[in-house]
């Protein structure tokens, strides 16, 4: 939230298929323009946020949310999308079209990485690893480090493994088309020594 929180607008921000609250609580410490904050999930959240500003609130349908036409000026979308199929990524995005205002924002977490990554040196060994792959080969090292993630390390059943992915020139063109535009872009990669099994964000 530290890295995003400049991005942020207020007076309120969506977190959409967040689980539990945390994401919502960690923007709403970062970015003073917040006056509230929701996460929302179609599975309920055993978990409350200590913030008085944020709020769960239960998603009705995969493709939609209870907000109201441009009622929510920053959308979180934090490894979301690749979780659902082309059909249902496609409605829920245009109902975000509907919610986020013109002059909004909608920031987008994925496990992805970018087709030209120009010089890798600045990365370490085993991103640059990584980065030498094909894309095939990029996109089943993505999807067996989900499956073990939520699987496995954090025995989650309910959470459907479409694996679908996008490089980030993709994701651009795929919300490009449903109105917004990218004003930045960030390949974060993964950590040298990672404690877990964490894919390479975008």
């Amino acid at each position: 939230a530290r890295r995003l929180g400049s991005y942020v607008k207020g007076p309120v921000l969506v977190d959409i298929g967040a689980g539990n609250p945390d994401m919502a609580t960690a923007f709403v410490e970062v970015a003073p323009v917040l006056e509230k904050a929701y996460a929302t999930d179609i599975h309920p959240s055993t978990k409350a946020s200590t913030n008085p500003k944020v709020q769960f609130v239960p998603q009705p349908t995969p493709t939609m949310t209870s907000f109201a036409r441009n009622s929510a000026q920053t959308v979180i979308l934090s490894f979301t999308l690749h979780h659902l199929d082309t059909r249902t990524r496609d409605g829920l995005l245009a109902h975000m079209a509907e919610i986020v205002p013109p002059g909004g924002r909608v920031i987008v977490i994925e496990d992805s990485f970018p087709e030209r990554p120009g010089s890798t040196r600045k990365y370490h060994p085993l991103m640059r690893e990584f980065l030498s792959f094909s894309r095939e080969e990029k996109f089943q090292l993505l999807a067996l480090i989900d499956w073990m993630g939520n699987r496995i390390t954090r025995n989650r059943p309910f959470i459907p493994l479409i694996f679908n992915y996008q490089s980030i020139e993709e994701w651009q063109e795929i919300f490009k088309r449903f109105g917004f535009k990218t004003i930045h872009t960030e390949f974060v990669g993964f950590r040298e020594r990672p404690s877990d099994l964490f894919p390479p964000k975008g």
